[in-house]
């Protein structure tokens, strides 16, 4: 028997090791390539839970669709455990208030399990990006998975044998049969693919920025257990926010207001001056001042939140804050596919937070591609079906990503209500869209939610 075909899968967030437990976990696919997981981070830290990857984000959610493959792969138990279910969801309009004063605030609408699928038994549910990668870069690598931790890649370069030589930029080389960019939205496989073309390498502005973060407050005002474990949304005059339960008592939170342009996305961190806020230490080093972001974080710190008070107790509680601007690209199928390259998750495409499935694309990309890879280039057919795998992947995957990046744009605009008649639109849209109680009636789960890959 031939050697295993080596896979270099660059990036270990979500769709990267998702893409080796799919190879791992079926025969077939183990029997004919080796994936060797790739980070510049310590992957090791990711299987102890007192430490955090500098990467690791705030929250993802996590519907029917990203929680349907990652259950096929015997996780249900892990992931359910680290991770909290949707089990209402309220929608609400709030004014700013003050730092010292909560805003007015209406209740527009309700329902109780509004994401419910009948065939996976849960809603959608929310898990800390960081406790979602520990669980899939510990579950690879005890599945016998290679990780090289602390490497950076630097360049990459195709060799007459058709592998594709990565070179580090502590000066070590590995050669790759097939080659997986799974390192995020500024992607530098991508840029190998495109030849360096900066132009067709950068996601678009979308002119919003976004606020995530993970807090743990001391103190509840919910009159009710229903109210302190329920998803809110909340429609502000420039904004929306959004907040859901975690496990351990914490809430995750997210705030996208309108911003007229982006930082660069190599601008240089300005130095920060004395915290004005006791948060000021939990917000991560960002293309941002911190300045700028504790001015418009403490703009908001009035909204009311039924459960804490105002979104000003979840700031003084905050255990991680993170500023992005909110970019959004879907590459076409030959800027995500090569000879020997391929892109998975963010480096294929980058959505809108409104979308809800940036997480949930990642660990479809990985499916679908590990499906591709078993149907067209195991054993002697490799170098001739490689191709085939590859192009057939990219057919599947970017029809269904813009069709969700054009629903995330739209519903991220709206939600923002930075004009009068958007604010009119999505307020009567809350009053009229939200439905009944999903658990309580039969039916399929809606498009896009409705997608299954499963290996064959």
């Amino acid at each position: 028997m031939s050697a295993r075909k080596v896979v270099g899968i660059v990036g270990a967030a979500i769709g990267g090791p998702t893409l080796g437990l799919q190879i791992l976990s079926h025969p077939n696919l183990r029997r004919n390539f080796e994936p060797i997981l790739i980070d510049r981070i310590s992957l090791l830290s990711c299987t102890k839970a007192d430490e955090l990857l500098p990467s690791g984000g705030a929250a993802v959610a996590l519907f029917a669709n990203g929680l349907f493959p990652l259950y096929n792969l015997g996780l249900r138990a892990a992931l359910d455990a680290v991770s909290s279910e949707m089990s209402s969801l309220t929608v609400w309009t709030a004014d700013y208030g003050s730092v010292t004063s909560v805003g007015a605030y209406k209740r527009l609408n309700s329902v109780a399990n509004p994401t419910w699928s009948h065939e996976l038994q849960t809603g959608v549910r929310a898990i800390e990006r960081v406790a979602l990668q520990r669980l899939l870069v510990a579950e690879y690598i005890s599945r016998g998975g290679d990780a090289r931790s602390g490497k950076q890649a630097s360049s990459f370069s195709r060799l007459s044998n058709g592998q594709i030589r990565v070179t580090f930029d502590d000066h070590s080389e590995l050669d790759v049969d097939l080659l997986v960019g799974a390192d995020g939205a500024y992607s530098s496989v991508r840029r190998f693919i495109l030849g360096g073309d900066e132009k067709r390498w950068l996601p678009h502005f979308t002119g919003i920025t976004g606020f995530y973060g993970i807090s743990r407050p001391t103190q509840t005002l919910a009159p009710n257990a229903t109210a302190s474990a329920g998803t809110h949304a909340f429609w502000l005059k420039d904004g929306s926010l959004s907040v859901a339960p975690l496990p351990n008592g914490r809430l995750r939170w997210d705030l996208m207001v309108s911003e007229n342009a982006a930082p660069h996305p190599i601008s240089p961190i300005e130095p920060s001056p004395e915290p004005t806020v006791p948060w000021a230490s939990t917000i991560q080093p960002a293309l941002y001042s911190r300045t700028t972001t504790i001015e418009i974080l403490q703009k908001h710190a009035g909204v009311y939140h039924p459960s804490v008070g105002s979104f000003g107790a979840l700031l003084d509680s905050a255990e991680r804050i993170i500023q992005s601007p909110l970019r959004q690209r879907v590459w076409e199928e030959d800027e995500i596919q090569a000879p020997g390259v391929v892109l998975v998750g963010d480096a294929a495409r980058v959505m809108l937070p409104s979308s809800g499935q940036g997480t949930g694309f990642a660990i479809e990309d990985a499916t679908v591609l590990a499906n591709s890879l078993l149907a067209h280039a195991c054993g002697e057919s490799f170098e001739t079906g490689l191709p085939n795998a590859l192009e057939g992947y990219a057919k599947q995957r970017v029809p269904r990503s813009k069709k969700m990046a054009m629903v995330a744009y739209a519903s991220g605009h709206l939600s923002l209500g930075t004009k009068w008649y958007t604010r009119l639109v999505r307020g009567w849209g809350a009053r009229l869209s939200i439905g009944s109680n999903l658990k309580a009636r039969a039916g399929k789960d809606p498009w896009p939610f409705d997608f299954r890959s499963r290996l064959e």
